[in-house]
């Protein structure tokens, strides 16, 4: 039997699909929800009425919890999070509730990390799918992991191109999309954040997550609340020594939503948070060995770009500095909380992580 994995989807105002992705996780072959397979539901206090439709389908299957505030990406799946390291199971699988896993998608992800000892993390084979989940015709890859870019930014590898040989290789990436992503406990464990006083920094920002705090593991960093998340993750996991696996033969389906080309389109507080977000990315984790590479092209060109283009013609996010201003304190001392626990041995053996900037996109096994 395959070990016990604990499953958590999580939806604010998201659409009716959340049935659609459930049913996918209670249809996984190799699971048996309450034996093997633990799967849990979280609504973030949406007012759309996602929750309800859940609860009448769900209700006597599987856990549900309604948040009755907005905890964000971070702190709704660090919830679950706590959950997970009090329960049995030794995998946790992070998955949108635009995403439809195949049936075999699970088991595969599960398999890959138990032949893999090095591996933390195993991420899917992402596909595009309507607004129903269905495969698009031609299949259109959706992420094949994530890559990293000499101008600091985090894309998936793929995206939007056919699906080719190339990109059904297996081997390690730099990291996995947040849609769909598999750990091991171990892993968990290794890469959860101090939850000290520069919390209270955060909580500035978003006051509700001053409640129930010890109710959450820090997995994810709170402050980025949502979007870039899991870059932040897997760039933390990189300077641990865990290793991301991708596994295309382990396949989901996925209504891609935010892409880069749709930015004028996008809601504004997306654009801010992706502004935001995209520095404390950098003040969270930049090395001098990851600098000396990125320096031109992202340190100063890319940036400046991104600062002129709010000035010029995003205003709307100019707000974002403001946050920054806020988090500093908060980024210095993580960082002095990462290197301390490399110079303590608290890392895994690693090799350099600079190739991942400079276009490097798969390491093969």
């Amino acid at each position: 039997m395959l070990p016990l994995t604990h499953v958590h989807v999580l939806t604010f105002n998201s659409a009716p699909t959340v049935v659609t992705t459930l049913q996918s996780v209670l249809a996984q072959e190799g699971f048996t929800h309450g034996t093997n397979l633990a799967l849990e539901y979280t609504d973030n206090a949406s007012t759309n009425g996602v929750a309800s439709i859940v609860e009448a389908k769900f209700a006597h299957q599987i856990r549900i919890v309604r948040n009755q505030e907005n905890l964000g990406f971070c702190g709704a799946h660090n919830q679950a999070v706590r959950r997970f390291l009090s329960s049995a199971a030794e995998y946790f699988l992070v998955l949108n509730p635009d995403a439809r896993l195949e049936k075999e998608s699970l088991s595969r992800l599960v398999q890959a990390l138990e032949s893999s000892p090095s591996a933390g993390m195993a991420s899917p084979l992402l596909l595009r799918g309507d607004a129903e989940l269905n495969l698009l015709q031609p299949l259109l890859v959706d992420a094949a992991g994530m890559r990293m870019t000499p101008e600091l930014r985090h894309l998936d590898r793929g995206a939007g191109q056919a699906l080719d040989t190339a990109l059904q290789q297996k081997g390690f990436v730099f990291g996995g999309s947040g849609a769909c992503l598999l750990f091991r406990r171990s892993c968990v464990e290794a890469l959860l954040l101090d939850g000290g006083e520069r919390e209270a920094d955060v909580d500035r920002l978003y006051p509700q997550l001053t409640r129930g705090r010890s109710e959450r593991a820090l997995l994810f960093d709170e402050g980025f609340f949502a979007y870039r998340e899991d870059a932040d993750l897997a760039w933390r996991a990189q300077l641990l020594g865990w290793g991301t696996l991708y596994v295309p033969e382990a396949r989901v389906v996925h209504e891609r939503r935010v892409v880069p080309e749709r930015r004028a389109s996008l809601p504004p507080e997306l654009n801010r948070l992706g502004v935001r977000n995209r520095f404390l990315l950098q003040l969270n984790n930049l090395t001098a060995e990851v600098a000396a590479v990125t320096f031109l092209q992202g340190l100063l060109l890319r940036n400046l770009l991104v600062i002129l283009g709010v000035l010029l013609r995003e205003r709307t996010s100019l707000s974002a500095f403001r946050d920054i201003a806020v988090l500093y304190r908060r980024t210095r001392a993580r960082r002095r909380e990462l290197q301390r626990r490399r110079d303590a041995g608290g890392a895994r053996p690693r090799a350099s992580i600079a190739p991942w900037f400079r276009g490097h996109e798969l390491a093969r096994l």
